[in-house]
């Protein structure tokens, strides 16, 4: 039976510890400066620790790692592909080794086969141009990009219509293009919706 080494058994814990502050001081979507307290205050453990769940800003210093999400763009963004019945669909990429548009919530950009990614912008219309504006909907919720990039939740099952339309900050990533479904409607949706 091996010993117990309790000076390395407090040693970890100590580590466990601060690494989970750091965490938990990043969980708002902070970004700690290098010479953060909280930082500095790290060791090799908790570095081992918490480094596969932070990444560098460069420059400022650490924050949590964002979760790459797909997402899809207009029929335009892809180049077109024959089905098996001959059919065509648009959703191949049109960049060399590239498989998806993607977000973290905050950046859009082009994900490789690597994994790599080319951040573009910091909203649909500055990374991919004014063709990502407009519709986007889900099941229960229908948002619209802007020219400018700004994104408007215009209609939703789960709010008051008296509170839409109304801007937000993060949207269903999983909201597909819907320009061709919105029709007729689209000058009501759009009452309120400033560019």
């Amino acid at each position: 039976m091996r010993h117990i080494d309790s000076s390395y058994d407090r040693m970890a814990m100590q580590e466990a510890r601060a690494a989970q502050r750091v965490l938990d001081a990043m969980r708002d979507g902070s970004t700690l400066p290098y010479d953060h307290p909280l930082i500095e205050g790290l060791g090799d453990m908790a570095w081992d620790e918490i480094r596969p769940q932070i990444e560098e800003v460069p420059g400022e210093g650490w924050r949590l790692r964002r979760e790459v999400r797909p997402i899809r763009l207009p029929d335009s963004f892809y180049e077109p592909r024959r089905t098996l019945g001959g059919g065509e669909v648009r959703d191949v990429m049109p960049y060399e080794g590239a498989v998806a548009y993607v977000t973290d919530g905050k950046r859009f950009g082009v994900q490789y086969e690597d994994g790599h990614v080319d951040w573009l912008g910091n909203d649909l219309v500055s990374a991919f141009g004014a063709d990502a504006a407009g519709f986007y909907g889900t099941d229960y919720a229908t948002y619209y990009v802007t020219e400018t990039g700004r994104v408007w939740l215009v209609q939703s099952d789960d709010d008051d219509p008296a509170t839409l339309p109304r801007e937000i900050d993060t949207w269903n990533w999983d909201a597909e293009p819907c320009n061709d479904m919105v029709g007729a409607d689209w000058p009501d949706l759009l009452q309120g919706v400033e560019p």
